[in-house]
């Protein structure tokens, strides 16, 4: 695991670039704290910090090809490069180290970069190809790593975090505006865009490729969906899930350092501990985040009777809110860009817990997505039904009676929209679009949250409508929410998050079985939890949804010393200049007087705030700056 970087530029390169290069390496000096390495030639400079996990000793990078034609920069893990190893040995070619990051190097020789879709990990790399001076951009399927990018007039610059960017002289940070009305529909910036104008990121299984004096070309290089095959019976799939769930844990166990297992209280998490603990040696370590504060939703006391029953060390760590507010400020700055979700500052709690005994661990992340666990997987399945416009207005009117329930006012405005891409892009709507312009005072730019979501959806017209969901919410909300605060705030801490449920073989088995099938009208994961029978005790298996969620209202009701909602209206805050000041008073106001539940919003602006706080007062700082305010 890694933090990479570099520039291209067609001119020929700056004589100031080593510096450049140098600067950004070292802004993400926490990715990689073991080793760091360089490569330069008239055209090219990359650079790599290093967290050494594959061939400790002799994997340092750039990796180049006996010639040196070709140099790679990477940040990731490939869990399938010992199969393609052992291929590219028969067919000659000749390797220096056992790190993964050199197969990249004799693939690409040996088939082209059509050959990355092979590729089983969680990734992003660059590889540079000197004599034709191109450059390959490469971002895994599922969105797990982060790939940033700048291009103008001939130059190129690339990192694993755009902060690293910032530190280029010719980089501004600015505000994309329209980035912002896609960050207040969303709770995040859907890729390519970022909230910085200028700097954008790869999507997931994209690829861009940059040739000497041409335009670059991004597309995506990963291959569309399977086709749904009706054939095998439900306790058919389950015997498939289960085994192939047990192969992909065993293959992300892979490394020469220890693996430790990030805890909840709930299935996913419990299911990676339990196949991980079957590789046998040592007991493994888990690790719980809880809070002080709200006992009944606290995930400690779960967590630990799953370790008890797996057989792992388990240490955990309590969050009051004092606490809360202390990990808030900082992982502000460590994601690059505001991702709405309370739990962040928890996760880097959690995080910062983990690595003290571990630089790899497991969860169970990306569960939900595939397999309809969540509440929106239901809603799109009774959407497609003879029920879902009457659903639709009974939810309408029970958020007419009940203000406070915002829940059923987001279910009514997406059960009543008859095309799909639209109700997929109402479903993770935070801000409507009239309270949108309402906020912001202005036109809005199109219909931006619809072409979000139809560009994820490209090449997928062959599966029914709940397919495409849920292949949406694998790509979509998931790369850029809770795949992006994952990964920024575990590296933040030098440790590497590995998501077994995303492995692409395993993935490919589950999104082979029909949607019917995932999406169960009776019981969330009712498919995964039928495959878990066997290996799970039945306390474990009967619990419900499990996250490492803050209790509500934990900072909202005045406990939380430090950011809170009156950050929002001090003379100096970023929100009111953003959006119109009333409005923000407004959703102040009705929160407080408990007229309606404007929680996730709010929480959204703060997040913001926080955000423009780090960045745009003071865009250059390489560590977090100092953030000050009232209660």
């Amino acid at each position: 695991m890694c933090g990479i970087c570099g520039v291209v530029e067609d001119a020929g390169l700056d004589p100031a670039a080593e510096g450049w290069v140098r600067e950004m390496a070292r802004r993400q000096v926490h990715r990689g704290p073991d080793d760091e390495g360089f490569y330069f030639d008239a055209f090219a400079g990359l650079g790599s910090r290093r967290l050494s996990i594959v061939d400790v000793a002799g994997g340092r990078q750039p990796i180049g090809s006996e010639s040196g034609a070709i140099q790679v920069v990477y940040n990731g893990e490939i869990y399938n490069h010992r199969e393609i190893r052992r291929e590219l040995e028969r067919r000659g070619h000749r390797f220096g180290t056992s790190s993964d990051t050199e197969v990249l190097v004799h693939l690409f020789e040996e088939s082209g970069a059509e050959s990355f879709a092979r590729l089983n990990g969680i990734f992003a790399f660059a590889l540079w190809d000197a004599p034709r001076r191109t450059l390959f951009l490469v971002r895994d399927p599922l969105g797990v790593k982060p790939l940033y990018f700048w291009e103008r007039d001939g130059r190129i610059a690339f990192a694993s975090e755009a902060k690293a960017l910032l530190a280029l002289p010719f980089i501004a940070a600015e505000l994309d505006e329209e980035a912002l009305d896609l960050y207040l529909t969303f709770r995040f910036v859907p890729s390519p865009r970022t909230l910085f104008k200028g700097i954008r990121k790869l999507g997931p299984g994209e690829m861009l490729v940059k040739a000497a004096g041409k335009e670059s070309l991004l597309r995506r290089y990963a291959p569309p969906p399977p086709e749904p095959d009706p054939g095998p019976s439900e306790e058919e799939w389950s015997e498939a899930i289960g085994s192939a769930l047990r192969q992909a844990v065993h293959r992300q166990m892979m490394g020469d350092v220890p693996v430790g297992v990030l805890l909840s209280g709930g299935l996913d998490s419990a299911a990676v501990l339990f196949f991980a603990s079957q590789i046998g040696g040592e007991p493994l370590r888990s690790y719980t985040v809880g809070f002080a504060e709200a006992p009944r939703e606290d995930e400690v006391v779960a967590a630990a009777e799953t370790a008890r029953l797996l057989g792992s060390e388990h240490l955990h760590v309590t969050l009051g809110a004092a606490a809360y507010r202390e990990y808030l400020i900082p992982s502000a700055f460590h994601l690059d860009e505001p991702v709405a979700t309370p739990s962040v500052a928890p996760y880097e709690a959690l995080c910062s817990l983990a690595a003290k005994g571990h630089k790899v661990v497991l969860c169970g992340q990306g569960a939900d997505e595939p397999f309809g666990g969540y509440a929106r997987h239901l809603g799109e399945k009774l959407a497609g039904s003879p029920l879902g416009p009457a659903l639709g207005v009974g939810a309408r009117l029970a958020s007419f009676l009940f203000p406070r329930l915002e829940r059923a006012a987001r279910s009514g405005r997406m059960l009543e929209r008859t095309d799909p891409l639209s109700r997929f892009a109402e479903t993770f709507t935070l801000f409507p679009r009239e309270v949108r312009a309402r906020l912001r005072g202005n036109g809005l730019p199109g219909d931006l949250a619809r072409a979000a979501v139809a560009r994820v959806l490209e090449g997928t017209e062959h599966l029914d409508p709940l397919a495409r969901f849920l292949y949406l919410d694998s790509r979509f909300s998931l790369a850029d929410d809770l795949l992006l605060y994952g990964d920024k705030i575990a590296m933040a801490h030098s440790l590497e998050v590995r998501v077994p449920f995303l492995d692409l073989e395993f993935l490919r088995l589950v999104e082979t079985i029909p949607a019917s099938l995932r999406v169960s009208l009776v019981r969330p994961k009712r498919l995964l939890r039928r495959a878990l029978k066997s290996s799970l005790p039945r306390t474990i298996l009967a619990r419900p949804k499990r996250n490492f969620s803050p209790p509500d209202g934990t900072w909202m009701n005045g406990s939380l010393p430090g950011p809170s909602l009156q950050w929002l209206l001090e003379p100096e805050a970023a929100v009111p200049a953003l959006c119109r000041r009333e409005e923000v008073e407004r959703l102040i106001r009705e929160q407080r007087e408990g007229k309606r539940d404007h929680r996730r919003q709010l929480f959204a602006l703060l997040a913001l705030e926080l955000w423009h706080r780090c960045f745009l007062g003071s865009a250059k700082e390489a560590s977090p700056p100092l953030l000050t305010g009232s209660g």
